[in-house]
């Protein structure tokens, strides 16, 4: 029971902070559901004594590194006299307590699988409930007629509202007069939904769920975001599993189709999109191109939160003019040092990739701490795994039998 608990507890916190749509102005919320499930770990540990109580492994390091980055950003926010230090310090709590948290109970084995696997089955949920609200809308009856209600999210008006069955979508893309509903999940934006749906693409095999149907209902999903980071993401990832495996002609062909598909394809290519929504595109190349310019005159960064300009940290990159070139390079380990603890670093790295992409030129989820509940996950063979506990088990009998 008190198993049960503390992973369903752990997976209402991932829902209750940033960067999905309650987490925006429900993350107290999420901070006490962390500490409620390592309540219910710590009682767990306690009635069945053979499960260890501690953080190890990735967890231990993944935390060891966000404690870190974050005690760097409020202490640099305080050097930086940052009018946004009370801030800057309920996020470095937040992204701490649920770190921790969430490290002593990823630290056990079972708990991370069932844990990541729930997490994932939740995405794919998302999705098979979108397609089946546009099969509805064109067969049965006007999705105005399927509405339920609306979420609000935070400074996102036109998100939020939700059809049947469970359907949270990020308004509508209206291209040429045809208008395409986005899929958001339950996150802040579309060009979020993309990411977590390409990590969960590029680990199904540590959580044994590498089947076809759920690697297209997760592109499926990719692709409802309408999102072109999604997009050139998921090729660009798709190359490096090419270089990764030594194909190397074929990276280098589809290196050269990714070109074409990410200017040129229908309706979200750059080339159309600027066209169509141009602003998306255009405020985060002028936020960007300030943030270097500004890192450039001051490498120390201005601190967390100390810039006002519009769309100051709409990514990372655009963030370094406050955080300085230290606080970009603490982020970056963060994101690539956890390979090290991890067993098929492969794996690791092909599913982290779409983080640092979407956090460096598309996303601000620097401050996220679901973000890096993403990186204690397990990036292991399962199977594998399996032969050595069967192998462990019989030795004892073998040993018996001598």
């Amino acid at each position: 029971m008190s198993f049960a608990l503390k992973i369903g507890l752990l997976l209402l916190t991932a829902f209750f902070v940033k960067p999905t749509a309650f987490g925006e102005d429900y993350s107290i919320l999420g901070l006490g559901l962390a500490l409620l499930a390592l309540l219910f770990h710590l009682l767990d540990c306690r009635i069945h004594p053979e499960k260890k109580l501690g953080v190890q492994g990735g967890p231990r390091l993944v935390l060891v590194l966000v404690l870190l980055l974050f005690g760097y950003l409020l202490g640099h926010a305080m050097l930086m006299n940052s009018v946004s230090l009370m801030v800057v310090l309920k996020s470095a709590a937040l992204n701490g307590v649920v770190a921790l948290a969430a490290a002593f109970i990823l630290s056990e084995k079972r708990a991370s699988y069932v844990f990541f696997r729930s997490l994932v089955i939740v995405f794919l949920g998302f999705v098979i409930s979108y397609y089946l609200t546009l099969t509805l809308a064109v067969a049965w009856r006007p999705m105005e007629q399927l509405e339920l209600f609306r979420i609000k999210i935070g400074t996102y008006p036109s998100s939020g509202t939700t059809y049947f069955p469970f359907t949270v979508m990020y308004g509508v893309y209206t291209v040429d007069g045809i208008r395409f509903p986005r899929l958001l999940g339950l996150f802040r934006e579309s060009g979020i939904l993309q990411m977590f749906l390409l990590w969960s693409l590029f680990n199904l095999k540590s959580l044994r769920l590498d089947k076809r149907w759920i690697k297209l209902t997760l592109l499926l999903g990719i692709a409802a975001s309408f999102s072109t980071a999604g997009l050139a993401i998921l090729f660009v990832n798709l190359v490096l599993h090419c270089l990764l495996h030594r194909r190397i002609l074929s990276a280098v062909f589809l290196l050269l189709f990714t070109y074409g598909v990410v200017m040129y394809a229908p309706f979200i290519g750059i080339h159309e999109k600027n066209e169509t929504h141009g602003a998306s595109i255009s405020d985060r190349t002028t936020a960007t191109e300030a943030g270097i310019e500004a890192l450039e005159d001051n490498p120390m960064g201005a601190g967390m939160y100390n810039i006002k300009a519009p769309n100051a940290g709409i990514n990372l990159v655009a963030a370094s003019s406050m955080i300085g070139v230290a606080g970009v390079v603490l982020t970056l380990a963060v994101y690539f040092a956890p390979m090290l603890a991890a067993e098929r670093r492969k794996r690791y790295l092909l599913a982290v990739i779409p983080i640092v992409l979407t956090s460096l030129i598309s996303q601000p989820i620097l401050d996220a701490p679901l973000l890096y509940l993403l990186l204690m996950a397990p990036y292991r063979d399962p199977e594998e795994e399996k032969r050595e506990e069967a192998a462990f088990a019989v030795q004892p009998a073998y040993i018996s039998v001598r």
